[in-house]
């Protein structure tokens, strides 16, 4: 005889079990509280499916995701791992009462935003459009997509958009000089896509001449073309050595599938400095005088008077050695001594005073007859006078 004995309080849910919404591929757990278990098992079971999860320890269902556990008895968990979609539903635990005991709770799993691919069809998929009217080369460059639905993690996608033009040449400077000898850089910045083919032609002769000769690296010119980002790059040619042949138009030149286009650069010399005498520029020179003589080319302000009256009375009073010193002072110019300007003037005042004080007669010694030899005399005074002013102002 089987005698059924009844527990004197039946098993009661302590509180209803929360509703779980859970990204896909994170981990969701179902807590149920009972109280006053007793002998009685508590199970899982997914309602939609009838499909029974798990009974009091022991997980039933084939899924591997799925497990179970407990705290005493009073917490019983089921741990549903890496939900997936086919996961979302009513979930229900209950205890084997009779009548049966149960309660439910609904797992949602929401899925966060990514961008398929276009040959892909997904019912769940949104389309979003970004038109673009009249598109020119300033709206090249890269736009991001995001996309965000509530459910982190918040995902963008990169688009990049290129735009087909022909080329344009911007050149810095148009008018290039430098001195012979030297290098020079032309330079030309290009815009094109797809990218063009750039290269140089130089016209050497004349701006108008109709004859353009490619230019390529050697040992006289140096070719660069460095590319500045997707669509831009810089043409740089060098000229080395610049010579009067190397003077004249460089014309740079970019070419794309959609045109052709160049622009020009003018080369030209810059003058050099002027040769100037190597000599120092603070020494000046100093010919021999006739009123020096030939045997004293080394001229001195300190002389004594009486050396200089000799030389006065020897001025005024002997033409033919006085002619005879000035040959020999243009034959010996080369034998001349470096003085300085201020001396040369005193020298010359100097000289010049002796001559007017020897000229300086009074009345009562003779009288002027420009018959005499006086006259002529006077005349040659003043000629020398001439000849020694020009002598010092022309070293």
């Amino acid at each position: 005889m089987v005698i059924f004995r009844r527990q004197a309080f039946q098993p009661e849910f302590v509180e209803p079990i929360t509703n779980l919404t859970v990204p896909i591929g994170r981990n969701a757990t179902f807590r149920c509280l009972v109280q006053n278990l007793g002998g009685y098992r508590v199970g899982w079971v997914k309602a939609d499916t009838k499909a029974i999860q798990a009974i009091h320890v022991h997980v039933i269902t084939n899924n591997h995701r799925v497990g179970v556990s407990h705290n005493g008895q009073t917490v019983w968990n089921l741990h549903i791992r890496n939900v997936q979609e086919e996961d979302r539903g009513q979930y229900m635990c209950q205890i084997n009462t009779d009548p049966m005991k149960s309660q439910m709770g609904y797992l949602d799993v929401v899925i966060p935003p990514d961008f398929i691919p276009e040959e892909t069809s997904i019912n769940m998929s949104k389309e979003e459009v970004l038109t673009l009217s009249k598109v020119s080369r300033s709206d090249m460059g890269a736009y991001l997509c995001i996309a965000s639905n509530g459910v982190p993690p918040t995902v963008s996608k990169r688009i990049l958009i290129k735009v087909h033009f022909h080329p344009v040449i911007q050149v810095p400077n148009q008018l290039v000089g430098a001195p012979l000898g030297t290098d020079v850089t032309l330079e030309c910045y290009v815009e094109s896509s797809p990218k063009s083919i750039n290269y140089w032609n130089a016209s050497l002769d004349t701006m108008r001449s109709s004859g353009n000769e490619m230019v390529i690296s050697s040992n006289k010119y140096e070719v660069m073309n460095v590319a500045l980002s997707s669509f831009e790059s810089r043409m740089t040619l060098t000229v080395r050595r610049l010579t009067a042949a190397d003077v004249g138009g460089y014309r740079c030149v970019a070419k794309n599938s959609l045109g052709e286009v160049d622009s020009v650069i003018r080369l030209y010399e810059i003058p050099g400095p002027t040769a100037y005498n190597t000599s120092p520029r603070n020494e000046e020179y100093k010919y021999s005088t006739p009123i020096e003589g030939p045997d004293n080319q080394f001229g001195s302000a300190d002389r004594s008077d009486d050396e200089e009256d000799r030389e006065s009375t020897f001025f005024v009073t002997d033409k033919t050695q006085i002619r005879h010193v000035l040959e020999n002072n243009t034959r010996n110019r080369s034998f001349v001594y470096l003085t300085s300007s201020n001396t040369i003037k005193q020298k010359l005042s100097n000289k010049v005073s002796k001559i007017l004080n020897q000229l300086e007669i009074e009345d009562s010694d003779f009288e002027i007859n420009y018959s005499n030899s006086l006259g002529p005399m006077f005349v040659l005074v003043l000629t020398l006078i001439s000849i020694v002013f020009r002598l010092s102002l022309n070293p």
